[in-house]
């Protein structure tokens, strides 16, 4: 694989990441069956931000393994 494919597979995954989001109802009914109270929107936005990065960072390290 040469350095331009890679390239175009880190800006494909890129665009991914960019139009990804986990669903801010369903990262609510899971902090509320954790915590037993409702979070705040904006904590649940903060909550599917950093699924979202902790995600983007398992795919990134398992595509350079390959």
């Amino acid at each position: 694989m040469n350095v331009r494919e890679q390239i175009d597979e880190q800006l494909d995954r890129y665009e991914m990441y960019r139009r990804s989001a986990f669903s801010k109802i369903s990262i609510k009914r899971f902090m509320n069956s954790i915590t037993g109270t409702i979070p705040s929107s904006n904590v649940v936005i903060a909550m599917a931000g950093i699924a979202k990065v902790f995600v983007e960072e398992i795919m990134e390290e398992e595509a350079l393994d390959i």
